[in-house]
């Protein structure tokens, strides 16, 4: 794949939008905050991007519950949206697709692992993981997404990350 995944945060986001070297080469981006939060508005330099753009809106909730779910968490609908928006992407395309939310941590990084997967297609969810992993080494994917994005693909994409996450726990297994 020639289109360079990046994930990051809102003032990491808002720079690489505002420089010369690296706004020209931004193609996609994924912007997601939160709307009644001003802090989590999109980057600097979103708006005047000619990028194709998807910006969704909920919170960092990794287990909602049901009165958490229907206010601040993603929806179903968040997840399908960046599903239609990942199969549109070139990922020959030259250049970027920049995947931000506050922290570039969570959000962002669920949203780049459904992306990839989507992209390489079912069987290939491990190789999706390395990539937001090479890409942002403290990623997090945000599991309610993955969940969501699971029963969308009809596919597992918690399966890896808690593979990945047993491993980390005890390192043994990796000797």
């Amino acid at each position: 794949m020639s289109l360079q995944l990046s994930i990051l945060g809102i003032r990491e986001a808002s720079a690489w939008l505002r420089s010369p070297q690296t706004a020209s080469k931004i193609r996609y981006i994924v912007s997601i905050g939160a709307s009644n939060d001003p802090r989590q508005g999109p980057p600097h330099g979103y708006m005047d991007s000619t990028a194709k753009k998807l910006r969704l809106d909920f919170w960092d909730i990794h287990h909602p519950n049901q009165e958490t779910r229907e206010v601040y968490g993603p929806t179903p609908a968040d997840v399908t949206a960046l599903v239609r928006f990942a199969q549109a992407i070139d990922p020959e395309e030259e250049g970027y697709l920049l995947c931000q939310c506050s922290a570039g941590i969570s959000r962002s990084s669920a949203c780049a692992y459904v992306i990839r997967a989507v992209q390489l297609g079912p069987g290939q969810e491990k190789e999706a993981l390395k990539e937001v992993l090479r890409a942002r080494f403290n990623a997090k994917p945000n599991l309610w997404v993955l969940r969501l994005a699971s029963g969308i693909l009809g596919r597992d994409l918690s399966g890896p990350l808690q593979e990945l996450l047993r491993v980390a726990a005890n390192p043994k297994h990796l000797l």
